[in-house]
């Protein structure tokens, strides 16, 4: 519909095209949609939600060159990012991601999501360090260790990033510009933490799920419920099923202001868009029919949210208060 109203000079705006300010100008520069299965990506939408992606320039708001330079051409190349909150949210976030990430990936607050890649692509597709010779320096000379390599850095900032006294003591701070990284006195074990959060985090999808008792009461469920009751445990799909047996430690795990379950329920909600044509072609997704796939996310995010309480409480202090 859009490469159609390019080819007629029809400058209505069709109202069965749902129109952001960036498609808007990219239609009046006469730029062409690219129509091609292989533009289609996995990408985290959310915390530990992943959404497939149609990555054609035009038809994303806000990409920039920098993008590809961590992604590659197509923005599926393999690479690393740690992901943080823009400066002016309300709530300090971390998170990895192997994939490109929305800019509300960290939270939904003010601030966007900021990613730091582990690689760059070279335009020609190669693919280099982003730690700079001067960051890694800086590390090798300050521990007298130059077996310390980039992605010991990239784990080291990692396990920081988690460090609840740092966390404590820049707290104004991470809330107003990028973060600063200090030295700790055991780079080591802060790095093995980090590299251990990184696995969890980037291969949450694959983590062993958590043995939450699952409780389904005889009938046919009838309305969609996805709530939580922390204190009880209890994670409540529908009026017929609940899972049971949550550890309170895993509510303790937060990505902004919601527990990552809690995110994961937030996008399985059943919406009705408020746009017209959205709500006319796609109001038919029920929860029941992704209700296996969306248990065993649950059961597989909290065993990674149960963990990542557990590393962060042997991080050694990078600050003193």
């Amino acid at each position: 519909v859009y490469n159609a109203a390019i080819d007629v000079d029809d400058d209505s705006f069709d109202p069965s095209i749902k129109w952001s300010r960036d498609l808007r100008n990219e239609f009046l520069r006469r730029r062409r949609v690219k129509v091609a299965s292989d533009l289609v990506a996995k990408t985290h939408f959310r915390p530990f939600v992943a959404k497939h992606h149609y990555t054609d320039f035009v038809m994303n708001d806000v990409l920039t060159k920098k993008h590809y330079q961590m992604f590659g051409e197509d923005l599926t190349s393999s690479n690393q990012v740690i992901c943080i909150k823009g400066p002016s949210a309300k709530y300090f976030s971390v998170l990895a991601s192997r994939r490109l990430a929305n800019e509300k990936f960290c939270g939904t607050n003010n601030g966007g999501t900021f990613l730091f890649p582990l690689y760059r692509y070279t335009p020609e597709g190669s693919r280099v360090s982003n730690i700079t010779p001067w960051g890694l320096e800086t590390f090798r000379s300050h521990y007298k260790d130059q077996s310390i390599s980039p992605y010991d850095v990239f784990c080291y900032v990692y396990c920081v990033l988690h460090d609840p006294t740092y966390r404590k003591a820049y707290e104004s701070e991470l809330l107003r510009r990028f973060p600063h990284i200090p030295l700790s006195p055991d780079f080591q074990k802060v790095a093995s933490i980090g590299r251990q959060l990184l696995d969890l985090h980037l291969d949450f999808d694959t983590a062993a799920p958590y043995p939450l008792k699952r409780e389904e009461t005889a009938g046919t469920a009838n309305r969609t419920v996805l709530r939580v009751d922390k204190s009880a445990g209890h994670i409540t799909l529908d009026d017929q099923t609940t899972l049971t047996g949550v550890p309170r430690s895993a509510w303790r795990y937060q990505v902004g202001n919601r527990s990552a379950m809690e995110w994961i329920l937030d996008q399985y909600k059943e919406r009705i868009p408020r746009h017209q044509t959205l709500a006319e072609n796609f109001h038919s997704y029920e929860f029941n029919e992704q209700m296996s796939d969306v248990v065993d996310l649950l059961l597989r995010t909290c065993s990674v949210s149960v963990r990542t309480v557990d590393l962060i409480a042997e991080i050694p202090p990078a600050v003193e208060l």
